[in-house]
């Protein structure tokens, strides 16, 4: 996986995935492909390894930010799959030991223009 620069970038979620690594630690993993800039195709994998409630929590408000919502551990398996697809806004930030981190920042939504005069058809 890429490390990347410090910055604000976009993305398209391409998979999400919820296991148990190989060192048997409960972990949801979102592939990420930046879609902007110089790293447009890259791709990143954002993990969460849910060992605290705290991490859970943090998967939650950031699941809640691109409008996948869950009550539950049960409730969030039926509906991961809702965030494949979506267009989201992510940071990239290194801390002092060198370990990159990404946070999502929202969903990227485009408004479809309105119509014009000449666009609209009339019966």
């Amino acid at each position: 996986m890429a490390q990347i620069h410090d910055a604000e970038y976009i993305a398209d979620i391409l998979a999400i995935d919820h296991r148990i690594d190989n060192k048997n630690r409960e972990l949801v993993e979102l592939t990420l492909q930046i879609a902007n800039g110089a790293l447009t195709g890259t791709i990143i994998k954002k993990r969460y390894y849910l060992m605290t409630r705290k991490v859970a929590e943090f998967l939650k408000k950031e699941m809640d930010l691109i409008h996948v919502t869950f009550a539950d551990k049960a409730d969030f398996d039926t509906k991961m799959h809702l965030a494949v697809g979506k267009r989201v806004a992510f940071t990239a930030v290194t801390n002092e030991s060198g370990n990159q981190s990404f946070y999502l920042s929202g969903e990227i939504t485009i408004a479809s223009p309105a119509p014009s005069q000449a666009q609209t058809l009339v019966w």
